[in-house]
């Protein structure tokens, strides 16, 4: 789902109902409608710190005062402008000067509607700055580790209708594409063939959508790669992908290599997936002392209430986790898994899928998904298709 809503602001009879259409399938959400730009100043009221995209048709010249007076009246929002082909040569410069993010030629083209819509998205998901990175890391061979990534990111974008991105840090052989069932076009390694090139856009095209608020980008799953890209790489990637999500978790393989400490170091949750067993726990304590201060969160996976010694309470004293939660041993896991799909889509009423819920509940609140929780911001060096005409021929 494209996050911004959208106010069509002097949209003609001919103009209007495509928009509405390519709207409809960018599924974006449509605020309000307007016939020209007095009518959006005078009684369009947004929130504070809520952005809406404008979309609006520029007839003639004559209108370019108009555009700059709706710029200028909501600062930060921003602004496609549509042209007629034959005025597009000299209105070009000067829309953008009056405040248009991007402009696109009419008759609306529904893939350079979609492109100009794509560059707006990274524009303002940048300027934003809004994701949160959660690293899920497991501490034992065979712990669950990406099953649980997977559906904790699945959840968190069903639940909390947001955009989640979820990234596989395995540089050698990954099994995030199996696990779903899905055979991506591209990979991790793939990506960061050549690091000189990575920016949002390309990343943004390299995702594999499970759903439209899920998105994911597996490690190599065809075979092992003979090359590991530079940890800074991988990193910079895990900075772009959270100007294009609200959340964005990273299922990191328990390698205890750099990587693996940096990863966890860089982001803003840690979630260490544990066993009840003697190995785990201890790996468990290991990772939290060289974190710190920087106290991890613990999910039991397949957990057993009954089984001495290992209770919840117990590795609560233990390892001085964040949170503590517990995910129920249930075979409908392994066949969601067997069967390449989320366990919502296999099992709506798992236990392990209710107290995966309950993760959820805590990590990310109802009302503030989409988007709301503070990170820092950073800016994008350059962006492909910024303030740029789209004209396919």
């Amino acid at each position: 789902m494209y996050y911004l809503r959208v106010c069509p602001v002097g949209c003609d009879e001919d103009t209007l109902p495509t928009v509405r259409r390519e709207l409809a399938n960018c599924n974006a959400e449509t605020k309000a409608e307007f016939p020209d730009v007095s009518r959006a100043i005078d009684h369009l009221w947004l929130d504070e710190g809520e952005v809406c995209l404008f979309i609006v048709q520029i007839a003639s010249a004559e209108k370019l005062d108009d555009l700059k007076r709706l710029s200028g009246t909501f600062v930060g929002c921003p602004v496609m402008a549509l042209v007629g082909e034959k005025n597009a040569p000299t209105l070009m410069l000067k829309t953008m000067r009056m405040g248009a993010s991007q402009v696109v030629t009419l008759p609306l083209r529904a893939e350079d509607f979609r492109e100009a819509m794509d560059c707006i998205a990274l524009q303002t998901r940048t300027a934003a700055g809004r994701a949160r990175t959660i690293a899920v890391s497991g501490t034992s061979g065979g712990c669950g580790c990406t099953t649980i990534a997977i559906n904790l990111a699945y959840e968190v974008s069903f639940l909390r209708k947001t955009r989640c991105i979820l990234l596989e840090l395995a540089l050698r052989r990954g099994s995030l594409a199996d696990h779903l069932d899905i055979r991506p076009s591209y990979s991790m390694t793939d990506l960061l063939a050549e690091p000189d090139r990575l920016d949002s856009y390309l990343l943004q095209h390299a995702l594999t959508n499970v759903t439209d608020d899920f998105s994911v980008l597996p490690g190599p799953y065809e075979a092992a790669a003979s090359e590991v890209p530079d940890v800074n790489d991988v990193l910079k990637l895990v900075n772009l992908a959270k100007h294009l999500a609200s959340e964005v978790f990273l299922d990191v393989p328990c390698l205890y290599d750099d990587l693996h400490f940096r990863a966890l170091a860089a982001a803003n949750e840690v979630i260490l997936v544990v066993e009840q067993t003697v190995s785990s726990i201890r790996a468990a304590s290991m990772i939290c002392s060289t974190l710190g201060e920087q106290r991890p969160s613990l999910i039991v996976n397949r957990y057993n209430p009954k089984m001495e010694g290992f209770s919840a309470k117990r590795l609560r004293e233990l390892l001085k986790p964040q949170s503590l939660w517990t995910v129920a041993k249930d075979d409908a896991v392994v066949t969601a898994t067997n069967n390449g799909t989320p366990l919502r889509l296999e099992a709506p009423k798992s236990p392990a899928l209710a107290d995966l819920d309950r993760v959820v509940a805590d990590l990310v609140p109802e009302g503030r998904g989409n988007g709301s929780r503070k990170t820092e911001s950073t800016f994008l060096g350059r962006l492909t298709r910024a303030l740029t005409l789209s004209h396919k021929d």
